[in-house]
């Protein structure tokens, strides 16, 4: 009677034991599942729910030190250290419109670019106003520039159609790859040309055996360096960059060689998959957000006309010269 007594305690002993030991296991893994949303998930979903509204940031510059902030603006929450702006930054965002005389003060190499030791795989390490920049996809995978599903998912007849192009209109296609975009666009120029701009040697020799192949001749092939599109001054109606702006070495110094070419009142165009939407599977340095583009373009001068949401999964956000010169050639010419 005992003996089933004391083993009836102990077999309940051990199940108090085991009910303890899996609620204390049940809370350690809550607590790690816990940890891992906040550091995973919160910024992404946060950023979805507040498009652009999510900052991360670690740099280290000897004006500034080490920064190491978490910022959700729309909230007005910032978690960790929020230094004051550079003064390119301040610059920038007093710029209602372009400036020469005042862009032409800021050093972008000094104040724009920041090198982190700790930065994604998928970038090189480089930062531009906050933003990585993500390595450049090779020529090797010229092969996905021309996918048969590329049609259904960017839209390419969308695209071009979003740009209202005119027949007599020289457009530059900025990393133009295989020239998916390039000879799509010749078809519409008749009476105009496009410039086929891309760095890799390779891509320029794609471009001309295809060129060649289908008796194209309003493509001309340019081959440029990660500084200069090299384009002739006031020469393009319109400047397009279809997934290419994001993997710009040196973007700053890019697009004032890009708004250089540009004629007065002139267009730039950036296709950009959507950084705002965390559903989109494309890695995340190859996205932009709506803000992030704004204010890059904005450092150079171009201010924002519109953003084309018709495409599945990209942004066409679209920019201009501002028309000062014509203005000004106008005014002479009624003055006389």
């Amino acid at each position: 009677m005992h003996k089933n007594t004391d083993t009836r305690i102990i077999n309940s002993n051990k199940s108090i034991k085991l009910a303890i030991a899996a609620g204390c296991l049940s809370i350690i893994l809550g607590m790690i599942t816990i940890g891992l949303f906040v550091s995973l998930a919160a910024p992404a979903m946060a950023e979805w729910a507040y498009p652009a509204a999510v900052d991360i940031t670690w740099s280290k510059n000897e004006s500034r030190g080490d920064r190491l902030a978490f910022s959700v603006p729309k909230l007005n929450l910032v978690i960790g250290a929020n230094p004051k702006p550079t003064q390119a930054e301040a610059t920038i965002a007093q710029l209602p419109v372009y400036d020469p005389e005042v862009a032409s003060q800021i050093e972008p190499k000094q104040d724009f670019y920041t090198k982190h030791a700790l930065h994604s795989p998928d970038g090189i390490g480089k930062f531009y106003l906050g933003r990585e920049i993500a390595k450049v996809m090779g020529h090797t995978e010229a092969v996905w520039l021309e996918r048969p599903s590329r049609q259904w998912q960017e839209d390419p007849d969308a695209v071009i159609a979003a740009l209202h192009l005119k027949p007599t209109d020289v457009v530059a296609d900025i990393g133009a790859g295989t020239g998916y975009f390039s000879f799509r666009l010749s078809q519409q120029l008749t009476q105009g040309k496009v410039y086929a701009v891309d760095i890799q040697p390779e891509m320029i020799d794609i471009l001309r055996f295809l060129k060649t192949e289908n008796a194209i001749d309003n493509v001309e092939t340019v081959l440029s360096d990660p500084q200069d599109p090299h384009l002739p001054s006031q020469s393009i109606d319109l400047a397009l960059m279809v997934d290419a702006y994001h993997e710009f070495a040196y973007p700053h110094e890019m697009m004032q060689g890009i708004v250089k070419a540009l004629k007065s009142g002139g267009r730039v165009v950036l296709v950009e998959y959507r950084r705002e939407n965390p559903f989109i599977a494309i890695k995340t340095l190859h996205k932009m957000t709506q803000r992030q583009a704004k204010q890059e373009m904005a450092a150079v001068g171009l201010s924002w006309l519109e953003t084309d949401e018709s495409l599945p999964s990209q942004h066409i956000m679209i920019f201009q010269k501002p028309m000062q010169e014509l203005e000004q050639e106008t005014s002479s010419t009624e003055v006389k």
